[in-house]
This record gives structure tokens, sequence and C-alpha cells, in this order.
């Protein structure tokens, strides 16, 4: 990544290190670390952050376009969904840095359908979703995003992939 280069769009850096997930306080629990959009500033932060390996049990660092914010409640998140990845212990650095190195600055036009990558550290895994928005806006984007995954990483099919709607567009379904 040129150390000059604007980047597609802004970036937001979070991090939750708590393990209580109550849906109530989430939000208070969220702390943003730095924004940027360039590739310097994006080094110039992500060089002294600690890496997914690294993170706390039930930590959580957020990756997010800069006016999204990492709670189902933002418009943006609302009547989307995640795409989630389980990585092994061993393999979560080089994942989440192959994933977000490509989020930032892959001119993929799918990409506009995500809201950001999550890092959450597990006993003994790590989880990464990949938020997405309404899928309703943008109708191939899951099976997009499963091809981008599949090929910044490397893997051999999609079945290491599983989709959960937020929890807004879940409640909507039910009743309509």
């Amino acid at each position: 990544m040129n150390q000059d280069c604007q980047l597609r769009a802004r970036f937001t850096f979070w991090l939750s290190v708590s393990k209580d997930q109550n849906v109530d306080n989430f939000s208070d629990q969220l702390k943003q670390i730095a924004t940027f959009g360039t590739a310097r500033e994006f080094w110039s932060i992500y060089s002294y952050m600690v890496k997914p390996e690294k993170l706390p049990l039930g930590a959580q660092f957020f990756l997010f376009q800069e006016q999204i914010q990492p709670v189902w409640e933002d418009p943006q998140n609302m009547n989307g969904g995640r795409l989630i990845l389980r990585v092994k212990r061993g393999f979560e650095n080089r994942v989440w840095e192959e994933l977000i190195l490509h989020y930032l600055s892959d001119e993929n036009p799918h990409l506009q359908g995500v809201c950001g990558i999550i890092a959450h550290s597990k006993k003994n895994f790590i989880l990464i979703s990949i938020w997405i928005k309404d899928q309703n806006k943008y109708p191939k984007l899951l099976e997009e995003l499963t091809k981008w995954i599949i090929n910044c990483l490397g893997l051999q099919n999609k079945k290491e992939f599983e989709y959960i709607a937020h929890p807004h567009q879940q409640q909507q379904g039910e009743t309509q």
C-alpha cells in the first residue's frame, strides 16, 4: 500500500474489551481509537495496535467506515447482517491483516456494501465478521463478498462462512 495514498474512504478503528456483550450498554463499552483516510495515517496507527492474537478473551477490534458505528442500531447496519469466518489460533493476525488491507485499498464495487470488519477474541479461535448493509439494496452482495474473501485469503471453498442477519432484520422478517 503506497504510504501517501488516499484510501477509498475514511475509516475508524474501535475497541471493546468487555466480556459483557449486554445489548443495553454495548455502545458505552466501545472506545473509538482513531480515524484515518490515507495509507500513511493507517500505518501510523496500525503499527502500534495490539494484534488479534493478543486481544484479551472477549475483546473486539472494529474497523468501520467513518460515519458508521459498530452497533446494530446504526442506520447503516440495521437491515444488514454479518458474514462470519472462524479463524484458528495461529492464523488470526494474517487473516485480519489481509482482510483489512484489501478492504481499505480494494476498488471492488461490492465493498460499498460493507460497513466494517470485526475481530472478536474467543477461547480457541477468533471470529472475523464482515458487517454488510441492507441486502435488498445490494442483491448479490453475499455471493460477491464470499468470492472476494476466498480470493483475498486463498481459501478453498465457501463452506467456512456463516451469514447471520442482525437482530433488527430478524425481527422484521418475523413480522412480515
